[in-house]
């Protein structure tokens, strides 16, 4: 699995991916894993503008592990002028890496564990 973080045009604006899969192990590093089996992950996908007097928006694609609610991490960020024209290109990066995650879990500290969708929280672009 690639772990490069990215930046990738999506007309009419630019996409940056973190990771879902580097954001968990992130959040590992500083909560126990005991009493964990299953890693139950929520996601939130909605447009923002960045300022009354600009037309840029941000659309992030936001994750947290239940039940840390409290603990919300970048997966993705799309920054245009405009929503991005092409959904399916927007979500692409997190779609495979999930589909990765949901298939194969996660190793931590070398236990594999199990990853998945616990809900969505969206208002995906038109």
């Amino acid at each position: 699995m690639n772990e490069t973080q990215s930046l990738t045009t999506i007309n009419p604006g630019l996409n940056y991916h973190f990771g879902l899969r580097l954001a968990i192990l992130e959040h590992f590093k500083f909560i126990s894993t005991n009493n964990i089996d299953v890693i139950k992950i929520v996601i939130g996908i909605d447009g923002l503008p960045i300022s009354k007097s600009s037309a840029s928006q941000l659309w992030p694609i936001l994750g947290y592990i239940r039940p840390f609610k409290n603990s919300v991490f970048p997966i993705g960020i799309y920054w245009g002028h405009e929503k991005p024209d092409d959904s399916n290109l927007y979500l692409k990066q997190f779609c495979v890496e999930a589909k990765e995650l949901l298939t194969n879990g996660v190793n931590i500290n070398g236990v594999i564990f199990k990853v998945i969708i616990d809900g969505f929280s969206l208002d995906a672009p038109a």
